[in-house]
């Protein structure tokens, strides 16, 4: 994998929060802010669970201000993985001095997937092109750093989707306010379904970061490109796969099955070892269906697979010589943190495996292997071609017992009250081309707190592929912001969640996830 050294940064205001600061300057009047222009103006931004009266209502970022960053350039080939933590960049000199002593409010972000062209400098990178699996982002704090293992990368506990990144605090610079969060992650349906979605908190509430300072970056990136013009899987341009991939699998797909991580003949099965992490019911149907991803012996394909550097071929195929050049671009919303105004959310998550796939705090619940196998022919109450996954668990299992002012993506359970939490933000990670929908149950009193069920392409225009798809998630506030009111949740309050995919053929490594931000009920 070849990867440049330092990513690019821009940074931005939007006009009207500039004239703002104008007419404040010259009258002492500051007016209200209005929202910022969108860094993706065409994407419909709805949400699954509008009030009424607002459904297919676009939504708008809370913040007038923003910040561009791009990630390093990623230069892979067909089928070639990269999945490592990229070189941190340095955030905008203008945030990091307007925040050196005092703490940003983040409100949201947009994302996008760029690709470097020579004659019109950057464009965006069709679905079929390159493949998001999933990254891991967060803004570091400069009281902050990143901690490395002994061969100098980064360290941090593998919860099945990879490491969640740990971070330390700096010991030769000024100590940083005793309440202050030095890291903050920003994982929100972070998968191919990323680009189409609303990733902003409702007015009122954010994330907010002490002294913002880095952007660090953990994609898990497949190529699909080989360097042939126009749209693939088809049969004028089939695409290229390892013999794991040519039976079994739907005639010219749209979407790219290698990424789905067969195992290939470049694995070798003797040396491989999946810790399965099948649990019992009610956690999870897995061990009582004897789900193939349970056991190495009958692994064929996933996260196991997929290793940084790799290739999706066989051994004996050599990847196309084309070499794409893409990286991410992301646009953080923020604005000046005020505890009078501001409520801050925490990360909450849990995988249909029946455990915690993303806390990097002390977290009981935690995952080791959060996927499982889509098996062929194999139905549910829904129909003979329609599979369900579920996952019954108490809501307090997604806290963390203990977090610490560097964990980015964890809820302290020890701060949560008798009154329990509110969830604010909700996105289904379950980005297969065969997934049907994810749903969220507060089984105890039978209400459905989150249904998102995608939108599939239906065309080659970038944003819309065929064969790729994207799920509206799912946002609680004010009735005045066009909201529902936040679901309250007790430690023992008894969550259920189902995943639903097709299953006319076989697809290992699917995941269903919940992807969450919580407040405390104060």
């Amino acid at each position: 994998v070849r990867v440049a050294s330092v990513g690019l940064v821009r940074v931005a205001s939007a006009l009207c929060s500039m004239l703002s600061s104008v007419v404040a300057y010259i009258s002492g009047f500051v007016p209200p802010k209005a929202p910022a222009p969108n860094m993706l103006p065409s994407m419909p931004y709805i949400l699954a669970n509008p009030a009424p009266g607002h459904e297919g209502v676009k939504r708008k970022f809370a913040s007038s201000e923003f910040f561009e960053v791009d990630s390093p350039v990623m230069k892979m080939q067909y089928s070639e993985v990269v999945w490592r933590t990229l070189p941190a960049v340095p955030l905008p000199a203008e945030i990091v001095s307007r925040y050196a002593s005092s703490s940003m409010a983040v409100t949201g972000f947009e994302v996008d997937l760029l690709r470097l062209n020579s004659t019109s400098g950057v464009e965006p990178v069709h679905a079929y092109d390159s493949y998001n699996h999933h990254y891991g982002v967060s803004l570091v704090s400069s009281a902050a750093r990143l901690k490395l293992d002994a061969d100098g990368r980064a360290s941090g506990t593998d919860y099945g989707h990879g490491k969640v990144l740990e971070f330390e605090v700096q010991e030769d610079g000024k100590a940083p306010p005793q309440d202050a969060r030095l890291h903050q992650s920003f994982i929100h349906g972070n998968g191919q379904e990323h680009r189409q979605i609303f990733h902003g908190a409702p007015p009122g509430y954010a994330q907010p970061l002490y002294a913002p300072a880095q952007f660090v970056f953990t994609p898990m990136q497949i190529s699909t490109n080989d360097g042939t013009a126009g749209r693939k899987g088809g049969s004028a341009n089939p695409w290229l796969l390892p013999r794991a991939k040519q039976l079994g699998v739907p005639e010219h797909p749209p979407y790219a099955p290698i990424l789905e991580c067969p195992c290939t003949t470049r694995i070798n099965r003797t040396a491989l070892k999946v810790t399965g992490d099948c649990r019992p019911e009610p956690l999870s149907d897995l061990l009582a269906t004897n789900n193939p991803t349970c056991q190495t012996s009958t692994y064929v394909g996933g996260l196991n697979c997929c290793r940084d550097g790799g290739f999706l071929l066989d051994a004996d195929q050599a990847p196309p010589p084309f070499v794409d050049e893409v990286f991410f671009r992301f646009r953080f919303y923020y604005e000046d943190f005020d505890p009078e105004r501001h409520q801050s959310i925490d990360h909450v998550e849990w995988a249909g495996n029946g455990c915690d796939s993303g806390c990097n705090g002390d977290c009981p619940n935690h995952c080791k292997h959060i996927e499982w196998d889509v098996v062929q022919g194999v139905g549910s109450h829904e129909g003979a071609d329609v599979a369900a996954f579920q996952s019954t668990f108490p809501a307090g299992d997604m806290l963390a017992a203990k977090c610490a002012p560097t964990a980015g993506q964890c809820m302290d359970g020890s701060k949560v009250g008798r009154e329990g939490f509110k969830l604010i933000m909700a996105a289904a990670h379950c980005h297969a081309p065969n997934c049907l929908r994810q749903e969220l149950r507060n089984k105890d009193t039978g209400e459905m707190l989150c249904r998102g069920v995608p939108n599939h392409g239906v065309t080659d225009t970038v944003y819309d592929e065929a064969g790729y798809l994207s799920t509206p998630p799912c946002l609680w506030g004010e009735p005045k912001d066009g909201l529902l009111p936040p679901p309250v949740l007790l430690k023992n309050t008894t969550l259920q969640m189902v995943t639903y995919f097709n299953s006319t053929y076989a697809h290992p490594g699917q995941m269903g996830i919940w992807q969450m931000k919580a407040a405390r009920v104060v």
